[in-house]
């Protein structure tokens, strides 16, 4: 009889019902044995239960000369097949039988039985580190002629054992202690990933007594750790195929021996790369003259832990990569070649994949219409800053959208001399400026770079930048349409300015700046008799 943590009843007994049905039964009450209600592991024989601190039910019993266990981790309903110890293999003519087990407070098990043959029957012992799922090879306790049986066996809170039988030739009853001692524990644990969910643990092996390791993950350095598997003496490696993908788990390794623990390993940790990218969608145009969308890129970033090792690969032939490979963080240009093909709608797709990621594979689709020769549309677009009638000084910034369903390829700026246009400069395309723009028009090529800029410098306008001209800006697209986006007039007082004005020259207007270490250059004026101060105090960038 075992009585768990829940104060439930368990009755283990041989039953034979109504001469139909026989066998090994546990019967269960959960109201102080006023009902009671069975359930029927199987085999026959001499059953003994010991209920572990997770209310876990382990029972040993013989069948056909051999002892078995099974357990139960649902309070008896269910139980798990039966598990043979080694208790008469490679012992002729021997009979295993009457077995008695107990569970110490780290959970190990050790169960000790008779093993009988002719006249005399000797004691075996062996233990399980792991909850029942491994067991040790069997130990015998006895070596004397006689007849020794009846075991029964306890674990103390102090890593000792505590058996006592009978000897029915002596009429005698021993006693016998075993006591565990501490394993040394293992160093240098590491983990290293193998894919987007399974990693490989290793450490070294110090002890030379241990019955196995017992491995445990969690989610926080130093807390809440869990058990999530056990390996058998000398085995220094153990794979964790549920590593949860996309977060840093942190793992320790302690040897057992019965009920001694070591000390715990190292903590080691692994955190799993994880691919982000700034683009998911690209749409391109196409004509069967040969005019094609310029090249787009879309960057590629780890957002995790490690080292990404991507790759990139298209199912398309029309579809063009590079680089196909990379490591850590880097810049990917996609380009299309319509060469060969109708009029029409086409759907590619990017891979980027790294089999170690957690989220690998990541997809960009790309989206391509080919038009006939001759029919598509000029660019469009707006000239909205500056605004119209205003009165500016210094500098100006010179802005506006366009778009082209092939691509643009250029805006340029410039003011009204007489009849003639001067150039003055050209506007930068600047991605992500006009997300407004993005969201109308969602399937133009270079739609996430509609939007322009120049800075214009009034001062290097005609007389200091003193007057009235006329702005125009004008776009062209890449088959040679021209569009005029729109014309401004401004009045620019620069003879009355009295605040500092000036430009940052690096990075340039649409260039590239990374690193730690990267240093802005440029250079600020202010109308006198104001000065600024060279140590730079009063600019902040």
């Amino acid at each position: 009889m075992e009585i768990d943590l829940n104060d439930n009843i368990y009755v283990f007994f041989n039953f034979i019902k109504e001469k139909t049905e026989a066998g090994l039964f546990c019967f269960k009450s959960t109201n102080s044995g006023d009902t009671w209600t069975f359930s029927k592991p199987c085999g026959w024989g001499g059953p003994f239960a010991t209920i572990d601190t997770n209310n876990v039910i382990h029972l040993a019993y013989w069948v056909n000369d051999e002892i078995c266990y099974q357990k139960s981790q649902d309070g008896g309903q269910t139980w798990t097949e039966p598990k043979k110890l080694d208790s008469a293999s490679g012992i002729p003519s021997q009979t295993a039988i009457k077995p008695n087990i107990a569970s110490d407070s780290n959970n190990a098990l050790h169960v000790v039985y008779d093993n009988s043959a002719s006249e005399k029957s000797e004691l075996y012992y062996q233990r399980s580190p792991d909850g029942g799922e491994n067991w040790t090879k069997k130990e015998r306790l006895t070596y004397k002629t006689g007849v020794f049986t009846e075991p029964k066996i306890s674990a103390d809170s102090n890593l000792g054992i505590h058996i006592v039988w009978e000897c029915y030739t002596h009429k005698e009853v021993y006693y016998k202690r075993g006591l565990f001692t501490k394993p040394e524990a293992p160093t240098d644990l590491g983990v290293t990933a193998i894919s987007s969910n399974i990693c490989e643990l290793t450490w070294h092996d110090n002890s030379n007594n241990e019955d196995g390791f017992k491995i445990e993950r969690s989610l926080y350095a130093d807390k809440e750790f869990n058990e999530v598997g056990f390996v058998l003496e000398n085995i220094t490696s153990y794979t964790d195929t549920e590593f949860n993908a996309g977060t840093t788990c942190y793992y320790r390794v302690r040897a057992c021996y019965g009920p001694a623990y070591s000390e715990y390993s190292n903590t080691a940790s692994l955190t799993r790369s994880t691919i982000q990218l700034d683009r998911t969608q690209f749409y391109f145009g196409a004509t069967t003259a040969g005019a094609t969308t310029g090249s787009q890129r879309f960057l590629i970033s780890n957002i995790g832990g490690g080292t990404l090792n991507w790759s990139v690969t298209t199912d398309k032939n029309w579809l063009n990569c590079n680089p196909s490979s990379g490591t850590s963080s880097g810049s990917v240009n996609v380009s299309v070649d319509a060469s060969g093909l109708s009029a029409g709608n086409y759907i590619g797709a990017i891979n980027i994949e790294d089999p170690h990621a957690s989220n690998s594979p990541q997809t960009v689709n790309v989206s391509l219409v080919v038009f006939d020769s001759g029919s598509t549309n000029p660019p469009f677009g707006t000239f909205e800053t500056p605004v119209h009638g205003s009165t500016v000084q210094s500098s100006v910034a010179v802005t506006g959208w366009v778009l082209d369903d092939i691509g643009v390829e250029s805006v340029k700026i410039y003011r009204e001399s007489g009849k003639n246009l001067v150039y003055i400069g050209d506007g930068l395309f600047v991605e992500g400026a006009r997300s407004d723009i993005e969201q109308a028009y969602p399937s133009y090529p270079m739609n996430y770079k509609a939007g322009w800029g120049y800075m214009m410098l009034t001062n290097f306008l005609p007389n200091e930048g003193n007057g009235t001209f006329k702005i125009h800006a004008i776009a062209a697209d890449t088959e040679g349409h021209e569009v005029t986006l729109g014309v401004k007039t401004i009045t620019c007082d620069n003879a009355n300015a009295v605040k500092p004005f000036g430009a940052i020259d690096t990075p340039t207007q649409g260039g590239t700046a990374s690193g730690s270490n990267f240093i802005n250059w440029g250079w600020v004026l202010t109308p006198q008799p104001n000065s600024i101060p060279t140590d730079g105090s009063t600019i902040t960038v």
